[in-house]
């Protein structure tokens, strides 16, 4: 799995799935005096509760991201827009300690790139965008497709790299990503579209 997220959520599954067995199981072995109702009600009700939860938790991301993606659109009018994430697990720092950090949970969160005539932005997701600040095509070194070591096992998650001069705004001088939706050489290619020639 190339998003260490849907790692995560292949994880839960299984956690679930084997949680419901053992539920099944251990109402299976209930006596035969016990009524009938009760294996319902044991089994039910949390795989209800973790159903409306799961449910609930999928549609608040997706209309968050549409909040975000629909602000983006706004402050970027045209703007190329290339969606991602930020994990700690895997990829460097690429903003200094500070205001842009605040009220965010360092060890990942969501990451909006969008490239016009003028350069690279970057928007750090959460409930709301924040603007990380402007890259300059003519501070941009290079943007790149590298891999890194998955978290777990032997694979290896393909990453967009952009490198930069030193000294823009709170950015350190490589930035690393996760692509989701696409890969990361179609991520690095729209991107590098919108350079002027």
């Amino acid at each position: 799995m190339k998003n260490p997220v849907v790692g995560g959520m292949v994880a839960h599954g299984i956690f679930f799935v084997m949680l419901l067995a053992i539920m099944i199981s251990g109402a299976q072995s209930l006596g035969s005096d016990t009524p009938q109702w009760f294996p319902v009600v044991v089994v039910g009700v949390p795989v209800a509760t973790v159903v409306a939860i799961v449910s609930g938790a999928i549609l608040y991301v997706n209309l968050t991201g549409k909040a975000r993606l629909k602000a983006l659109l706004e402050a970027r009018p045209g703007a190329t827009i290339v969606r991602g994430n930020w994990s700690s697990a895997l990829l460097s720092p690429f903003l200094k300690p500070g205001p842009l950090l605040r009220h965010t949970n360092y060890r990942g969160f969501p990451v909006e790139v969008t490239a016009d005539a003028a350069g690279i932005s970057l928007w750090r997701g959460g409930h709301k965008i924040v603007d990380c600040g402007l890259l300059p095509w003519d501070r941009i070194r290079s943007v790149s497709v590298e891999n890194v070591n998955a978290v777990i096992g032997k694979r290896v998650t393909p990453i967009l790299v952009i490198e930069v001069d030193p000294g823009i705004g709170e950015y350190e001088t490589r930035i690393e990503l996760v692509l989701t939706g696409e890969s990361a050489d179609v991520g690095a290619s729209k991107l590098l579209a919108r350079q002027p020639r």
